[in-house]
C-alpha cells in the first residue's frame, strides 16, 4: 500500500487504513460495515452548521502506519471491547467504572475522536502534539476533560466536533479573555455509540490562564477524567440526543491574582 509519514509515530512506514468507526463495532451495532454514518460541524452560537452522511467503508484515516494500526490501537480495541459490551448490557455500570476502566475508555475515546478530526471535512482542531504524547506515552495529554453520560435517542453512531465557545466570565477584567485564543487552542468532540454518550474537551493551558472547563449538567453526566464525585448522576436523567450533550459545555474565568 505504499509508504506514509504516521499520524502518530512520525516515522515513514507501510501504509495502514485505520477504520473511523471500528470494523467490529460496526458490524456488532449495525450488522455489517456499510451502514451510513452521520457526523455534525457544531457552532455553539449557531447550532449545527452542516451534516453529511458517509458509508462505514467510506470512513477510513490512511495517514496511520501499519505498526501502530495492528500494535497499540488493536490493543486498545480489544481492551474496550468487553468493557463496551458490559456498559451496553447495563448502563448502570457506568456509575460504577473502576479507574482501570475509566482509563481505557478516555484513550480509546481520545484515539477514536482523533481519527474522526483528521479523517474528515473538518479543520483540525485536535493539535499534531496530542497524536504524539497519546503514541509515546500511553495516556491522556494535560488538560483534557471527559464526561460521559445516557443519550436517550434513536441514533447508532454518531459524532460532533467544534471548538469552545460558551464561556463564563467570574471577574470584572474582562480583557484578561481572549475569544480567539480559545478558538485556536480548545477542542470538544463528542462521540454517541447507541445511548452512551462520551465527550473530550480541551483548552490549552487552563490553570496558567485561570480558566476551568465546567462539567456537564451534573445530574446527566458525569466527569471520568479526572474524576469528579458526583452522587446525583444518575442514568434515568438522559440527554435527549448528542447535540444537547455537546453543547452543554462551558469554560469559566476566574479573577487573575
Amino acid at each position: 500500500m505504499g509508504k506514509i509519514i504516521c499520524k502518530f509515530c512520525n516515522e515513514k512506514k507501510d501504509k495502514s487504513k485505520e477504520h473511523i468507526w471500528p470494523k467490529w463495532l460496526q458490524k456488532y451495532i449495525v450488522g455489517n460495515t456499510k451502514g451510513n454514518f452521520k457526523g455534525s460541524h457544531i457552532s455553539m452560537i449557531r447550532g449545527v452548521v452542516s451534516e453529511r452522511n458517509q458509508s462505514g467503508e467510506s470512513l477510513v484515516f490512511g495517514n496511520i502506519c501499519s505498526d501502530c494500526n495492528n500494535g497499540w490501537m488493536a490493543n486498545l480495541e480489544n481492551e474496550f471491547r468487553p468493557l463496551y459490551l458490559e456498559i451496553e448490557a447495563d448502563y448502570s455500570k457506568l456509575k460504577r467504572l473502576s479507574k482501570k476502566e475509566r482509563i481505557i475508555i478516555c484513550k480509546w475515546t481520545l484515539k477514536t475522536i482523533m481519527m474522526i478530526n483528521a479523517g474528515t471535512n473538518y479543520r483540525e482542531i485536535i493539535p499534531d502534539i496530542h497524536y504524539k504524547h497519546l503514541f509515546e506515552f500511553r495516556n491522556l495529554p494535560k488538560d483534557i476533560k471527559v464526561d460521559i453520560s445516557y443519550i436517550n435517542s434513536q441514533e447508532n453512531l454518531m459524532w460532533e466536533q467544534s471548538n469552545i465557545t460558551m464561556t463564563l466570565i467570574k471577574t470584572n477584567e474582562y480583557n484578561k479573555h481572549d475569544p480567539n485564543d480559545l478558538k485556536r487552542n480548545s477542542y470538544v468532540i463528542t462521540l454517541q455509540i447507541k445511548n452512551f454518550g462520551v465527550k473530550v474537551i480541551h483548552y490549552s493551558g487552563l490553570k496558567e490562564k485561570k480558566y476551568e472547563i465546567l462539567p456537564s449538567d451534573i445530574k446527566k453526566s458525569l466527569r471520568i477524567w479526572p474524576l469528579k464525585k458526583n452522587n446525583q448522576f444518575d442514568i434515568r436523567n438522559t440527554y435527549n440526543d448528542i447535540s444537547s450533550f455537546h453543547m452543554n459545555t462551558y469554560i469559566i474565568k476566574y479573577k487573575l491574582k
